[in-house]
């Protein structure tokens, strides 16, 4: 019926994809990034990956918080995500995670979450903020304007 469970994209839409790759934080010893859109009427996926020199595996995960042009704003992770949610235009914004995997190999250890973010923004900046303390990275700002995900979706396509 193409009606897909809540927090995840719709079963009966082809997506686009958006030209937007950007690093969102960096240190020493850690970097995070954000890409992989796919557009939706609906919403968008997204992926956060994250990189780290030295042990395998660090403790804890980055953080990424998403606030769109009218200010509604969560988390990946759950405790601000709830926070933000108690908010008014909060409320309005979902983010599900989707998959996860994560490895490393010599001196490099890497982990990717793949998120669904939902309705679409509208026009405007979306604002990226991450966190991840113990790697050096402490609430680095990144703004993108909204158009590429707004173009991209225009190119989506609907099944039936």
């Amino acid at each position: 019926d193409g009606v897909a469970p809540f927090g995840s994209p719709p079963r009966d839409v082809i997506p686009s994809d958006a030209a937007l790759d950007l690093v969102i934080g960096r240190s020493d010893s850690a970097v995070v990034s954000v890409s992989g859109f796919r557009c939706y009427p609906s919403g968008f996926e997204f992926t956060v990956s994250s990189w780290r020199r030295g042990q395998p595996e660090p403790p804890g995960f980055a953080n990424v918080a998403l606030q769109y042009p009218d200010g509604a704003t969560t988390s990946t992770d759950e405790e601000l995500a709830r926070q933000f949610a108690g908010a008014a235009l909060a409320a309005r914004l979902r983010l599900s995670r989707l998959a996860a995997s994560q490895g490393g190999e010599g001196v490099t250890w890497k982990a990717e979450w793949r998120y669904w973010a939902s309705p679409l923004p509208g026009p405007g900046q979306l604002v990226f903020t991450c966190s991840w303390s113990v790697c050096g990275i402490d609430d680095q700002v990144t703004r993108t304007p909204t158009q590429p995900l707004l173009e991209a979706v225009a190119r989506a396509e609907a099944l039936w």
